[in-house]
């Protein structure tokens, strides 16, 4: 788990004139040197509040359109969007004027208004990469209350509104929706939950992913020794001759279940002796059908 952060404090008293985009490049940056990431292959879920549903947009869209960053760009499986102003915010125009007169001008202020350039820029471009990663947004229901006023940061109705996202309301505010008070909050619980199911998806794919990249080595690892199909034939033949119940003892040997292991300290060698048609090739054939049952890899040649 990894954590990003910019500097997004607008009572400071000097200009700033970063915005989105450049937050989105630093963002980029810090993940494809990471020593953790950028050497993992894993799957990569991110994660972001207001402003920062929006960093994450830009930074992924940037990494798709960089070619020295295709590898990174696709682990991303899952992004999850909390209170994020996909469409702007008309309370960002209130907090811009407020700072032109009583501080100084934020750029990414002036990003989030809503229907700016900026977050018009990045919903129509990330439309097009949206197809290849799950989206999940969950949205504010409770007003924000400010001094004496309160009011809704982000509409209900601002998610993204594509047809393969995810939207879940929560009983929150634009500040509460990522602050749980105990491990039973509610909103906790969904947020939970959620990234539990999405942990869940991401390693099924992995695991039938791996199965597929296994079964590719073994098919061309058969081509390349010319390994003719008749090996199958063969396995079904020593099916078809063995009765039923017969040979189940072999799986139960201790120096079978040894060996079936696979571990590092297990024998690499399983050696059965037998004289002629003592049914050595039927024991061979339960054996390659007891380890195809246990999903292990298997390749095999009958010499007969």
């Amino acid at each position: 788990m990894h954590s990003f952060g910019y500097d997004s404090d607008w009572v400071k008293g000097k200009d700033n004139c970063l915005n989105i985009h450049h937050f989105g490049k630093s963002l980029l940056g810090e993940m494809s040197t990471s020593p953790y990431l950028s050497q993992a292959d894993t799957a990569i879920v991110l994660i972001g509040h207001s402003m920062g549903g929006l960093v994450i947009k830009k930074a992924y869209m940037l990494a798709r359109q960089g070619a020295a960053y295709k590898d990174l760009a696709e682990r991303v499986h899952t992004i999850c969007f909390l209170a994020t102003p996909h469409r702007g915010s008309d309370s960002a125009k209130l907090l811009n004027n407020i700072l032109h007169f009583a501080y100084s001008s934020r750029a990414y202020v002036a990003d989030l208004e809503r229907g700016s350039g900026a977050v018009q820029s990045i919903n129509d471009e990330f439309r097009n990469y949206s197809a290849d990663v799950n989206l999940w947004s969950f949205y504010e229901t409770q007003k924000l209350k400010i001094g004496v006023l309160s009011t809704l940061i982000v509409d209900p109705t601002a998610t993204l509104g594509y047809r393969e996202e995810k939207q879940i309301p929560m009983n929150a505010d634009h500040r509460s929706i990522c602050k749980f008070e105990t491990p039973t909050d509610p909103n906790y619980v969904v947020i939970r939950n959620a990234l539990a199911s999405m942990v869940q998806t991401t390693s099924n794919l992995v695991l039938r992913s791996k199965e597929r990249t296994r079964h590719m080595q073994i098919k061309d690892l058969e081509q390349y020794l010319q390994i003719p199909e008749k090996s199958a034939d063969d396995l079904v033949a020593s099916e078809d001759a063995r009765m039923a119940g017969t040979c189940e003892w072999f799986s139960a040997k201790e120096s079978y279940l040894r060996w079936s292991t696979f571990a590092l300290e297990a024998p690499s060698v399983l050696w059965v002796t037998g004289k002629p048609a003592a049914g050595k090739s039927v024991l061979a054939g339960y054996a390659v059908g007891h380890l195809q049952n246990l999903n292990a890899d298997c390749s095999y040649f009958f010499f007969i």
